[in-house]
């Protein structure tokens, strides 16, 4: 073996020690280890003044594993989508959110569904103002919920025995876009002038808030299906965000792919999707993951949202579409548990540092390159990792279906990086080490 397989070799042992003490023995966190599961429904967090001066109460359901004997879990957060209107069956039990909640519930997760503020005058939709001031009540509330919760895991006894280092927040659609624009904005200057002025006249002490915007949990990662942010120049290099898993379909009319206006409506602002802010993460050399479902329509693995369904009695007579509904849970599961700890060392799973070089070609490469996948595994789900020479990960992706190629079309620095593809077969991880010489 040469200098730079030692190199990496050393590199895989740092990337893969534990940052928390989160037992997942017995596969938990990675596969259903609970058949039953207990909701607590409707938490109180909040009393709010919706945009028509009606004052309601918030709350949230906490999904928990039945029978459970763990002390400290990891945290899920949700937050349901709604195009920030009230729209029946858009709430925290909307059967989109419900499902992936019941999966991790089952993985040994604690879940929480939240509630917002949301329009309740579905004109709203047609106003830039209205729709400005809707997220930024949305982004306060679920704030709130995230203290309550919070205070009370650390001031009042713990009773859903959580574990506040150990949280992931993330949502669909709104919800996604709330937890976004949340964790981006650091403070109101960042806003241009008018929606900073439209914010205040939602939250007074909106920046105060923002100052405190996880109340002590540990954001470890964040996951968006089908989000957008108003402006992803908000993701700064100075700053350390947590990693992003991202799904979303091409051909969404309601939160661009891309960029663009909600259903192109001239009064609303634009937005950036998924793609870019995927791209603004790979630039700043953060952890992203994007699943990109091409052709497909908002919230990919549900049958399809129009506007007309969308301000219908029954918007969410929802069809999944099982084979996208259970890739995403798979993305869901394996990004959460690379996250909490859930890694060799804690699960005590073998590792195989095979010997012989993946082939990489052309090498050297001027960023699009292939990987032949090993034949030995060509049928198992795959992960790659790319490293650059300092140890720090430039690109990251899951590979679920069987393949021969690995095709990789990415805009590296000019220099050497290392190749870390493995996978996961009968408690034990075959990995393969390569590297590639971009000019």
């Amino acid at each position: 073996m040469n200098k730079h397989f030692y190199i990496l070799f050393f590199f895989l042992l740092f990337f893969s020690s534990p940052t928390q003490a989160t037992n997942c023995t017995n596969n938990r966190y990675k596969k259903i280890v609970f058949n039953e599961f207990n909701v607590v429904n409707d938490v109180f967090y909040s009393r709010k003044q919706r945009s028509d001066g009606a004052w309601l109460n918030y709350k949230y359901d906490v999904y928990l594993p039945k029978n459970d004997t763990a002390q400290s879990r990891p945290l899920i957060i949700l937050a349901h989508g709604s195009a920030f209107l009230e729209i029946p069956l858009l709430d925290k039990k909307s059967p989109d959110i419900v499902e992936l909640a019941i999966d991790l519930v089952k993985k040994g997760y604690v879940v929480v569904s939240v509630e917002y503020r949301s329009e309740p005058n579905p004109l709203a939709f047609f106003s830039e103002e209205s729709m400005i001031k809707a997220v930024g009540r949305a982004v306060i509330d679920i704030r709130n919920a995230m203290c309550h919760i919070m205070d009370t895991t650390q001031n009042y006894g713990n009773p859903f025995k959580i574990d506040p280092n150990t949280v992931i927040v993330g949502g669909v659609s709104a919800g996604a876009i709330s937890f976004m624009h949340g964790a981006f904005i650091d403070n109101l200057n960042m806003l241009p002038p008018q929606y900073k002025q439209w914010i205040l006249e939602v939250e007074p002490n909106a920046d105060s808030l923002l100052n405190n915007k996880y109340c002590g949990a540990n954001i470890l990662g964040i996951i968006n299906i089908s989000g957008a942010v108003l402006d992803t120049a908000w993701i700064q290099s100075n700053h350390t965000y947590p990693p992003l898993l991202s799904q979303h379909g091409t051909a969404d009319p309601i939160v661009p792919y891309n960029f663009g206006k909600p259903y192109n409506i001239p009064m609303l602002p634009n937005l950036m999707g998924s793609y870019l802010i995927d791209k603004r993460y790979k630039n700043l050399g953060l952890r992203t993951e994007l699943e990109t479902w091409v052709s497909y329509s908002h919230v990919p693995f549900v049958g399809g949202f129009n506007l007309e369904a969308l301000l219908s009695p029954n918007p969410l007579a929802i069809v999944f579409n099982p084979p996208v509904l259970d890739s995403t849970k798979r993305h869901i599961t394996n990004f959460c548990y690379s996250l909490i700890g859930c890694d060799a060392m804690t699960t005590a799973i073998k590792q195989h540092v095979v010997n012989n070089a993946i082939a990489v070609y052309p090498n050297p490469s001027n960023g699009s390159f292939s990987i032949q996948i090993p034949t030995e595994g060509k049928w198992d789900n795959w992960n790659i990792d790319i490293y650059d020479i300092s140890g720090k990960q430039v690109y990251t992706q899951q590979v679920i279906q069987a393949t021969e190629l690995l095709h990789i079309n990415e805009t590296f620095s000019k220099g050497l990086y290392f190749i870390k593809l493995y996978f996961d077969r009968n408690e034990e991880r075959y990995i393969y080490l390569g590297k590639v010489s971009i000019f």
